[in-house]
């Protein structure tokens, strides 16, 4: 049984903020405990017309990826994000954790070699658009408890 407030906040989203019509590519992205945030948002993309790519992230994940990758690795530019941004025409994430502490145990100099590998997507030249309102790609964010 679905929950009526994310139903009713999908509503909210994806008709009225994204204003998603038939033939939009849109893009779904949420950290995984925002889960139901992501089916109930999916559900009224695809019943806008909307053509839905998602993606789910692992809090689990990305700490395993940073404590064993090295600064090379960790560096290289996220070429499939870039490219999704470039294609999409709706931009929909989500970000929450069930666990605060997360990463708390990686040394900095891993983060910040993290940090600047995961920029390399914000420096499309669509992502520069979005932030001067002069773009096709609606991107809408939320925090999700």
């Amino acid at each position: 049984m679905s929950d009526v407030r994310l139903d009713k906040l999908a509503d909210i989203l994806v008709n009225y903020s994204a204003q998603v019509k038939a033939g939009d590519f849109v893009y779904i992205e949420c950290s995984e405990a925002a889960l139901p945030w992501m089916k109930a948002v999916a559900r009224e993309a695809v019943k806008a017309g909307g053509h839905v790519e998602y993606h789910l992230t692992s809090a689990d994940v990305e700490e395993t990826l940073i404590k064993y990758a090295s600064e090379e690795q960790l560096k290289e530019e996220r070429f499939m994000k870039k490219n999704v941004l470039e294609r999409a025409d709706v931009w929909l994430s989500a970000w929450g954790g069930r666990n605060t502490r997360t990463l708390s145990n990686i040394p900095g100099d891993k983060l910040k070699a993290n940090v600047q590998g995961a920029s390399s997507w914000r420096k499309v030249p669509i992502i520069e658009k979005i932030r001067a309102r002069d773009s096709h790609l609606r991107a809408i964010s939320c925090r999700f408890f």
